[in-house]
């Protein structure tokens, strides 16, 4: 099944590779579809979806990974695991404690009334009553009906 031009993908290779895609956009129509879902962006939507990219990607680079020099492939390799390795470290940084997570969330997004209320909760916890205050007004400013920040 495979061609006689090593840089060209056999059709197994591009049955998985096909398969991985298809798995990755299956998977995830299942959370998007026309329902409306409150939080459309979520980490944890992806964790199935992923099983077909990382074996779409895997199948690349194994493929086109195995015509390279040794020294390219240990080298390129390594840099990926670098990269994946700051990254990680720097998204656990932000994982640590609630206070640096909801703070993280109003970063990037500031207009998010949940994430201010949310904030608000975990200061109050703290016993910061006057932050906690503080987020509570911004997400009934953001949000005038939302209840849950007229409780707090």
């Amino acid at each position: 099944f495979k061609n006689s031009d090593p840089m060209t993908l056999g059709r197994s290779d591009t049955s998985f590779i096909a398969f991985g895609i298809l798995w990755f956009f299956i998977t995830l129509s299942v959370e998007s579809s026309i329902i409306p879902i409150k939080d459309v962006i979520f980490e944890h939507r992806l964790y199935l979806p992923s099983i077909g990219f990382i074996t779409a990607f895997s199948m690349v680079v194994f493929h086109y990974g195995s015509r390279l020099p040794l020294v390219t492939g240990h080298a390129l390799l390594a840099v990926i695991i670098i990269v994946l390795s700051i990254a990680t470290y720097q998204r656990n940084l932000v994982w640590k404690d609630k206070i640096s997570l909801w703070e993280d969330v109003i970063i990037k997004s500031p207009l998010k009334d949940r994430a201010h209320n949310n904030l608000g909760d975990v200061y109050y916890n703290k016993g910061w009553i006057d932050k906690a205050i503080e987020h509570y007004r911004i997400a009934l400013k953001i949000r005038p009906d939302y209840p849950d920040a007229h409780y707090n």
